[in-house]
């Protein structure tokens, strides 16, 4: 198995080619434009009420400090790559804020088209390279003299990454729709009642529920355009077979599922729905899944054999498997439940199985935790990506045991939550339930790639 080739910072400088613009500002520019996107969600909630004179400047500032953070990676060529980033996270920002136009339009009566929208398409995008070009620039200074691999194989990776992030709100912003019953508040599809989906007046004037629905729909565009990016990115330049095959399976199940979406809201079925709530999550974990294999942790794991891996392997699949399972019945009482009359049993059943699910994952990140080096016999460093999806995976569990136990108590056991205060302990306990796929996921895939590479070495 081939693996990528990794490069120190001196050689990065010694060979100019090495850094290229295009891979970097992709990746951070997509990574402003969830955050970009993330913002103008939560600013423009119908239930929020925020003033569009404090809006505008809270998304600018948060727009600004992601291209900080991105630029923190970039030892040179801040210019270029910023002014890149910028322009694609514009790009990409229009797709949403071309409704706060469409929506001051239709308010002062100007119509769907005005003479200034070419000014405004113009403006934003000039703001993207300004932001672009000042925070990325403004975070290589701050982190001048850090150890970067900016090889081309290290920024797929963490554009791997940056598309499981573009899931979360999706994820997020569904079980809200969910939570609050607004599936069907927007009855056609493509359209948003007869509307194109990316010129329909949204902000805080619109009906929650419309709301919901409508940027459910949204994010799930900025997650498609990210996975054909992905797609395209990892069949070219993938390390291996494995991955590359990933990448084209997770682009065809964005597709699928985005259709799935489509045709449960022009059926109205409530199986689609519930259907639609499992595939996300395990699209999620195939995500995961292939920014694991990409990341260079990944690589460094099938290269370094370790005591225990075959008993680490089958804690880790028992983990993922109980856990699927647990998804399946979690699904089933949200989607299937009438106000705990039709399927009142599978409450409960979710709830014991709460305890079976918390074991596996507990037994599964203790022993991946606990593997040492099979040549030295000590315990791995705290780096190392076996100990990092173990953390997780046994920290996200316990919050998740928490919440779940919160929700049943406080979360109401109406089929629409009767407030927004339980609409978000259900959503939060069903988003954290993603964050728990991800982290067992991770750790399923280290645990296996430490059994392939410890096949002769000895069990502890």
């Amino acid at each position: 198995m081939s693996t990528m080739p990794i490069q120190t910072p001196r050689a990065v400088l010694a060979n100019p080619t090495a850094l290229s613009v295009i891979g970097p500002a992709v990746t951070i520019g997509f990574f402003a434009a969830i955050f970009l996107w993330i913002t103008f969600f939560v600013t423009h909630l119908p239930w929020v009420g925020m003033p569009p004179g404090l809006a505008i400047p809270v998304m600018l500032g948060v727009w600004l400090v992601a291209f900080g953070i991105g630029g923190t990676y970039i030892p040179r060529g801040r210019a270029a790559v910023g002014a890149l980033a910028g322009a694609i996270s514009a790009a990409l920002g229009l797709l949403i804020v071309l409704s706060l136009l469409k929506a001051q339009q239709a308010a002062d009566g100007s119509g769907s088209a005005g003479p200034q929208t070419p000014a405004y398409i113009a403006g934003f995008l000039c703001t993207g390279v300004v932001a672009g070009l000042v925070g990325v620039s403004l975070g290589g200074l701050a982190a001048s003299g850090r150890s970067v691999d900016a090889s081309s194989g290290a920024w797929l990776g963490r554009f791997a990454w940056v598309t499981v992030l573009a899931a979360a709100p999706l994820l997020f912003v569904g079980g809200l729709v969910t939570s609050t019953q607004s599936g069907m508040a927007v009855p056609d599809w493509p359209t948003t009642f007869g509307n194109n989906m990316f010129l329909y007046p949204l902000g805080p004037q619109v009906d929650p529920a419309v709301y919901l629905e409508h940027s459910h729909r949204l994010f799930g565009t900025l997650l498609g355009c990210a996975t054909i990016v992905l797609a395209g990115w990892g069949v070219t330049r993938g390390p291996t077979r494995f991955a590359r095959g990933l990448a084209v399976a997770a682009l065809l199940g964005v597709v699928l599922q985005g259709v799935l979406g489509g045709v449960r809201v022009i059926e109205n079925k409530t199986v689609l729905a519930m259907v639609h709530g499992v595939t996300a999550q395990l699209l999620f974990a195939l995500l995961v899944m292939l920014a694991v294999h990409l990341s260079k942790g990944y690589f460094n794991v099938l290269h370094e054999p370790v005591q225990g891996a075959r008993r680490a392997k089958f804690f880790a699949t028992l983990a993922m498997h109980s856990l699927i399972l647990q998804l399946l019945l979690g699904a089933a009482y949200r989607h299937l439940n009438r106000d705990g009359v039709r399927f009142p049993h599978i409450l409960y059943t979710h709830a014991a199985f709460a305890f079976i699910v918390t074991f596996a994952a507990f037994m599964g990140a203790a022993v991946v935790w606990g593997l040492k080096d099979a040549k030295t016999g000590e315990a791995l460093g705290p780096g190392n990506l076996l100990h990092r999806a173990a953390a997780w995976a046994a920290t996200s569990v316990i919050v998740q045991f928490v919440l779940g136990w919160f929700a049943f108590g406080f979360g109401g056991k109406q089929l629409e939550a009767a407030s927004v205060l339980q609409a978000l302990i259900r959503t939060a306990h069903q988003a954290n339930g993603a964050i728990v796929i991800g982290a067992v996921t991770a750790m399923f895939v280290a645990a296996r790639a430490a059994w392939r590479a410890s096949k002769d070495v000895a069990p502890a």
